[in-house]
Formats: structure tokens, sequence, C-alpha cells
């Protein structure tokens, strides 16, 4: 496969990307600096997608392509209203918003022909705070060969 096609077939997707039954809408973006300008026109959980990209290992003979993108489960910092108990309750219902995600991508990993011929390599889920100038949650990285 080209990895052009790859990248195009896999941006078609997430420009579509859904969670079922959740009447979030993400947003996809390429930069740091477009998805903090994005984000400051919103509130409430948000999911964030960064564009995906390409990468070659190996050399001319033998090689692999991968495909590495990113979600982002946020919402706006607590500020003021920071407790330990609201603070634990956020990440928890982000994490469920996590889950959601990365089920639903992995589902579509084996179903939908725009991610045809792609496997899901690895996951991380990581938790994070002051991102895109001042939102907190979830980023899951992903890694398709």
């Amino acid at each position: 496969m080209k990895r052009l096609d790859i990248l195009q077939r896999v941006n078609r997707y997430l420009t579509g990307f859904r969670i079922p039954g959740s009447d979030i809408v993400p947003v996809l973006v390429t930069a740091q600096g477009d998805a903090t300008s994005r984000l400051a026109m919103l509130a409430g959980d948000q999911i964030l997608i960064a564009r995906p990209e390409t990468h070659q290992k190996g050399d001319s003979d033998s090689h692999d392509d991968e495909i590495s993108l990113a979600f982002f489960m946020l919402t706006p910092e607590l500020g003021p209203a920071y407790t330990p108990e609201l603070e634990n309750e956020t990440y928890g219902r982000l994490a469920n918003i996590a889950s959601d995600v990365l089920t639903k991508f992995t589902e579509d990993t084996t179903t939908c022909s725009l991610l045809a011929g792609l496997s899901l390599s690895s996951a991380d889920i990581v938790p994070e705070s002051s991102l895109f100038g001042g939102w907190m949650g979830y980023s899951i990285d992903i890694l398709l060969k």
C-alpha cells in the first residue's frame, strides 16, 4: 500500500469518527496552536484528534510503514473549584470516554474499509494536565501497522 493513500484513508476515517451514544463532536487538529485556539471556543468534555503521521522503519529492502495518531479526552482544568474528590471524579469520567474511544477505534480496525489492511500495534493511555491552555484529561497515542 502506498503510504499517502493510507494516510488519506485514515484522515477520512478520523473526520467522521464519533462515539455511539455520545453528543461530543471530535475536533481534528494539526498542531498544538491549532488545538489551543479551537479549544478556547469550547467548554465541557471534548475529544481532540491529532492528524495522523506516517513513518517508515527499516531499509529500502525491508521496511514497515506505520501510522501514528493521538486522541485527547479533555475538559477545562478545575481552577478554583478544585478538590481532590472533583479531580478524581473528573479523571474517572474522562477515563470512561477514553475507554469508549479506544473500544470504538479497535473495533473499527477490523470492520471499517478505510482502516483495511491496518492493525493496532500499540495504544498508550496517559493522564494529562495543563494542556492546550488549561485542559486536563487523557491522551491515547496509537500506532498502526
